[in-house]
């Protein structure tokens, strides 16, 4: 497949190393067609480092949940990519296809991220991951993950913004996407780290 290399011409690290891959074929046609490739390669890589670490350490521990999955890019990675029990695509829309059901150890599920009950039927210990998330959406996953591990990274501001002095000062010196990611690593007990290779303007991470 061709990627879209004009976007971050200077800055391809995360979609050489990905297209390196054995599996990135594989992960590609399982995903089916992307609008920016480029990007949205760049924001699944940036998750799937964040994660590594922690799966190598204990492999075969862990199963993968690709929250607002969309095209389910980063858990695809993830099940061919590192030693996990299983990876689970979740989004409102149904989206599942059949090259979805080609992936081993692999589910797409149609649900509602508020929906407390989703949440219980999560195997676990669970890595819950986000690739851009809108507005409150990221901060009900930081919030529901918060007893797990994560990485969540944010997108577009929720339309009421928190307003503590804190916040207040970060928007007024980083920006308000700064100060929203400080709300949810705030919020759900994480840190705060920078995909620094990522071809997305909004690239903070917000892991535990």
């Amino acid at each position: 497949r061709d990627v879209d290399r004009k976007e971050g011409r200077g800055n391809m690290k995360l979609i050489d190393e990905f297209l390196h891959l054995k599996c990135s074929g594989d992960v590609l046609n399982a995903a089916g067609p992307m609008r920016q490739a480029a990007k949205e390669i760049s924001e699944s890589m940036s998750l799937i480092h964040v994660v590594k670490s922690i799966i190598l350490r204990e492999p075969m521990k862990h199963h993968v949940v690709d929250l607002c999955a969309g095209n389910a890019l980063t858990s695809l990675t993830a099940i061919h990519l590192l030693p996990i029990i299983s990876a689970t695509a979740i989004d409102i829309k149904p989206r599942a296809r059949v090259s979805h059901m080609e992936a081993k150890r692999f589910h797409y599920v149609q649900g509602d991220i508020y929906d407390d009950l989703l949440w219980m039927g999560f195997p676990r210990p669970a890595i819950f991951v986000s690739s851009h998330p809108c507005g409150d959406l990221a901060r009900v996953i930081v919030m529901k993950a918060s007893e797990e591990r994560f990485a969540v990274m944010p997108c577009c501001l929720p339309k009421r913004m928190p307003d503590s002095p804190t916040e207040k000062f970060i928007a007024g010196k980083l920006g308000k996407y700064a100060a929203w990611a400080f709300c949810l690593a705030r919020l759900s007990g994480g840190e705060i780290t920078e995909a620094r290779h990522c071809l997305s303007p909004a690239r903070l991470v917000v892991k535990k």
